[in-house]
């Protein structure tokens, strides 16, 4: 004879299942906001499209503009806040 289960007690049941699954993944979720924090650090400051090209070929040493020096303890945190939502990734 089948066992009979109410509708409340079958969505009870449900619902301490998927909390449970939520629980185990915490941490993918955790290193999730995490890395879209570091996104929009790095939003901020480079908000503007940057060519590459030119900031890394350099021909002459007195044209180097080094304003984006400012921004570069932002830079740090931004790139020690991905490094940091990695370890939360892997539960490091």
């Amino acid at each position: 004879m089948k066992k009979h289960v109410s509708l409340i007690r079958w969505m009870g049941q449900t619902i301490r299942r998927f909390t449970k699954w939520l629980y185990t993944l915490r941490h993918i979720f955790v290193a999730l906001f995490v890395l879209g924090n570091s996104g929009l650090i790095f939003h901020t400051i480079y908000g503007l499209p940057i060519n590459l090209w030119t900031l890394f070929n350099v021909r002459d040493y007195d044209q180097i503009n080094a304003s984006f020096l400012t921004n570069a303890p932002y830079f740090m945190l931004g790139v020690f806040i991905v490094m940091s939502s990695v370890g939360l990734f892997f539960r490091a």
